[in-house]
């Protein structure tokens, strides 16, 4: 009798076990996301010449956790490139060229990417989201590039600042196709409060990012 209430005693136990570890995975979601940025340049300095909105790309992974009904934590690491362009005839020089010459030019500026958000959710199983928080960015990459009204192509190292800091709002739309599987679709843009160059404090990065991913895990 004793061993029977023991058995007894020990597949509940057991049972409650598992089902709380099962409720506690099920408020985390681990996925990947990625598409076209598109950056624009921003500052008084900047207005005179004819910059144009530049197209370029944002992958990476990201994670998020529950912390009450309808509301949550997400953050991730991304690679994004943002790109400076110049429609007119700008002289550049720096210390890569050797030289001083005068073309239309853009600049690949890539960054790593960390966001803190906080993430507002609608309901299940067609969900509208927004979120809202700072993010953080390294930049591991620089390039320029000069096309000279004489088909001559130059590269250079641009003088930029290596940290970036800035604002992040978003809104989308999460579909739950499975129970732990949902594609996920959101406009974000990220508002960036630090100088793109060491020299021209005022100039900023603003890009819109349109995203395209899938999430595993259910809140």
């Amino acid at each position: 009798m004793l061993k029977y209430f023991l058995s007894i005693l020990v597949s509940v136990t057991l049972s409650i076990g598992l089902r709380a570890q099962d409720a506690a995975i099920k408020k985390f979601r681990f996925g990947i996301e990625a598409g076209p940025n598109l950056t624009e340049i921003y500052g008084d300095r900047y207005r005179p010449l004819h910059t144009v909105p530049a197209v370029a790309f944002s992958c990476g992974f990201n994670f998020q956790a529950a912390l009450i009904k309808h509301l949550s934590f997400k953050t991730g690491l991304s690679f994004e490139r943002k790109v400076e362009k110049i429609q007119e005839d700008v002289n550049y020089s720096d210390e890569t060229m050797q030289a001083t010459v005068s073309g239309r030019g853009h600049s690949n500026f890539d960054y790593l990417t960390l966001p803190l958000l906080i993430q507002f959710d609608a309901g299940h199983p067609v969900n509208f989201f927004a979120n809202l928080g700072p993010y953080f960015g390294v930049m591991v990459h620089g390039k320029g590039i000069v096309e000279t009204p004489d088909n001559s192509t130059y590269t250079f190292t641009p003088n930029t600042n290596k940290f970036d800091m800035g604002i992040s709002f978003g809104l989308g739309l999460a579909v739950e196709i499975k129970q732990s599987f949902t594609l996920t679709f959101e406009a974000r843009n990220n508002l960036s409060l630090l100088p793109l160059y060491s020299k021209y404090k005022e100039l900023k990065t603003n890009s819109t990012v349109l995203l395209f991913g899938f999430m595993f895990g259910t809140p």
